[in-house]
């Protein structure tokens, strides 16, 4: 698994904040994706779920939530965005 300098994971962070927030879901979608490859983890594909909620792409949602489940069946918010998406 690559990984990238804890500064640069921050910054990462930061700008998905900012594009979450101001409503710019599709560059969250970009923006999550990117992290994702970096390290796929459930928080990850939840929010990226919830982007593509607030753009109506509810299948993308769907498989973000289900893949954010089977990597961490405990993190609730996973199952939130799955019946979110519903």
């Amino acid at each position: 698994m690559t990984r990238i300098e804890p500064n640069c994971d921050a910054m990462r962070m930061c700008t998905l904040l900012t594009a979450t927030t101001a409503g710019r879901y599709a560059a969250a979608v970009l923006l999550y994706s990117q992290a994702i490859k970096l390290m796929p983890t459930a928080v990850f594909l939840a929010n990226r779920a919830m982007a593509y909620i607030k753009l109506e792409n509810y299948g993308l949602a769907i498989a973000d939530a289900d893949r954010a489940i089977e990597l961490d069946p405990t993190y609730l918010k996973s199952y939130y965005r799955r019946g979110s998406a519903n």
